[in-house]
């Protein structure tokens, strides 16, 4: 039988808490068979062998019986090729086969009481998945409900569904509490056919929470993943989790539309390597937080990309939430790219690259543009290496700038685009906290930074709060046509401002905070007027003249160590 014993439960259905743990779900599963013995099985039907592209409602099609809602549905190995139907019905839905083939469900709908649960031993990798294809040809639309929808419990098991929506046709997959696709296992997936560019239907996928590679050992092999491939493809859910504990979660919005409560990618420190692309003219609002590895590391969001056939995305976060990146220590490596012409990010709250980790980037590349409330990077002390960079693209924000909160070694750069900030009396501070240190904001190769609002100031070493010594060796640079227009730029102990072949506009002020404002530092001191102009050509090593090296994150390092030993010679 296919529930006799705990080694045979990949190809076996654990009923009733199946969206549970699963060692919860196997003592469940073991006391109510110890119980109810052979009434359990009775309770079970499933559908016959050789049964192809039949009617759900007739008796024959099934050892038992037509399912209803307290009745168990099993396919054998040979899958099924089901005919739904109004009103179809069963408790759960549990896929064994066919492998190397897939079972389909067309033209009518089914309600799963408990849940569709799709475990099968069939491999390792998306190629060898067994998928459950749903179908509509055109003109009979078919809609799947469940509670919870499982793919992939165990180790070494896979699950797939396939919404096949061909033209004039319509295609549906619902569950009220959770899809999960690849609990414990790799190569599952929920997406959408025909693929991009072919004439297609209209699909939906609507849960309370999507859960991708949810355990440590999820992902390790091969990508679990959820996708649209066309426009009329939706996706809905309160929640969407990439990478609870496991690796290689991926959500594409090729074309279509999300609409998403709370996403997160990279919750626990084993969870790395998840993933969000947004491209081919997709958008995804999310209305709640927005989290890029919160103890995860080299987690990622491309919302739009530039490689073979590039494309645009949009991205909207249309609540007050901060869009973080890198919340936890250990989340580390984690980065939001912003890509091509067209691709678009808007985010209310503030831009936070690292609020506890490190080494997290954000950036705004390739004509692609943003707006934001503000940016802070490196929030807490110890939260240090982390980038937002524009290069050749265009950023906008309207609130407050913190470039080094409490961390140290963080860094803005405007690398041939422009970064412009817009809020009344909101300040840009390189160094806000007196603990931090070695921050730095430069403007290369013809990129403008602009603090031009009315009030508005950009603040090197601010030291506004904290106590002990005053922080030091935070930076401004204008190099290689780079621009910075500031109303002023005020200058506090531990703070330095410099130029090669670029320009620093507007009124210099330097000496020690007075007040609770930066607009109490005494006028810029005369020997230094030569930082009021571009700066004339001086002989420099060969690697410094060279652009790129603001260009890639791997190349930001040795960036930092220019405009480092640059510093020391202007202080």
């Amino acid at each position: 039988m296919p529930f006799a014993s705990r080694s045979s439960r990949s190809s076996t259905p654990a009923f009733g808490l199946l969206h549970g743990p699963r060692g919860i779900a196997a003592i469940a599963l073991a006391v109510g068979l110890l119980l109810a013995g052979g009434a359990a099985r009775a309770a079970d039907t499933y559908w016959l062998p050789g049964t192809s592209a039949s009617q759900w409602s007739t008796a024959g099609n099934w050892s038992n019986g037509v399912p209803g809602s307290t009745t168990n549905a099993l396919t054998g190995t040979a899958g099924m090729d089901a005919i739904l139907g109004a009103g179809a019905q069963a408790k759960t839905l549990y896929i064994q086969g066919p492998i190397g083939g897939q079972s389909t469900l067309s033209s009518g709908t089914l309600t799963l009481s408990d849940q569709l649960w799709i475990n099968i031993t069939s491999g390792s990798t998306e190629a060898t998945t067994v998928p459950l294809r749903l179908y509509d040809a055109g003109s009979a639309p078919v809609s799947v409900t469940a509670n919870n929808v499982t793919l992939a419990a165990d180790p070494g098991s896979q699950g797939g569904i396939l919404l096949d929506s061909q033209p004039g046709g319509s295609v549906s997959l619902a569950a009220t509490d959770s899809i999960t696709i690849g609990y414990d296992g790799d190569g599952s997936f929920v997406r959408n056919a025909p693929v991009f560019g072919n004439a297609h239907g209209t699909s939906s996928i609507t849960a309370d929470t999507i859960k991708v590679s949810v355990t440590a050992s999820a992902g390790n092999i091969d990508y679990n993943r959820i996708e649209t491939t066309n426009a009329g493809q939706t996706v809905t859910a309160a929640n969407l989790q990439l990478g609870i504990a496991g690796r290689n979660a991926v959500a594409t919005a090729e074309a279509g539309s999300w609409s998403i409560g709370t996403t997160v990618l990279g919750v626990e420190s084993t969870a790395a390597g998840n993933q969000l692309t947004v491209s081919h003219g997709g958008t995804f609002t999310n209305s709640g937080a927005f989290t890029v590895g919160v103890n995860g590391s080299n987690n990622f969001v491309n919302v739009g990309f530039n490689g073979v056939g590039g494309s645009a995305g949009a991205l909207r976060m249309t609540g007050p939430n901060d869009l973080v990146i890198g919340s936890g220590t250990a989340g580390q490596n984690n980065s939001f790219n912003v890509n091509r012409a067209g691709s678009t990010l808007s985010v209310n709250g503030n831009v936070v690259v690292g609020v506890d980790g490190s080494n997290n980037e954000f950036r705004v590349t390739a004509d692609a543009s943003a707006s934001s409330g503000g940016a802070r990077l490196g929030v807490n002390a110890g939260s240090s290496g982390n980038i937002a960079s524009g290069s050749g693209a265009s950023w906008t924000m309207n609130g407050f700038v913190r470039v080094g909160d409490k961390g140290s070694d963080n860094q803005l750069i405007v690398d041939g685009g422009t970064v412009t900030l817009t809020g009344v009396g909101k300040n840009l501070y390189v160094g806000y906290d007196k603990s931090a240190s070695w921050n730095g904001v430069g403007a290369v190769n013809g990129g403008t930074l602009s603090v031009k609002a009315a009030g508005a100031d950009l603040v090197v070493s601010g030291n506004v709060t904290g106590t002990g010594a005053n922080s030091t060796n935070n930076y401004v640079v204008a190099y290689l046509g780079g621009v910075i227009d500031a109303n002023r730029t005020l200058v506090g102990d531990g703070g330095q401002i410099w130029g090669y072949f670029g320009t620093i506009k507007g009124g210099y002020h330097r000496g020690r905070r007075r007040g609770d404002h930066a607009r109490s530092f005494a006028r810029y001191e005369p020997h230094l007027h030569r930082q009021r102009r571009p700066v004339e050509r001086r002989h420099v090593r060969r690697d410094d003249r060279r652009p790129e090296e603001f260009h890639r994150r791997r190349r930001h390092a040795h960036a930092r160590r220019l405009l480092r030993a640059r510093a020391h010679r202007h202080h």
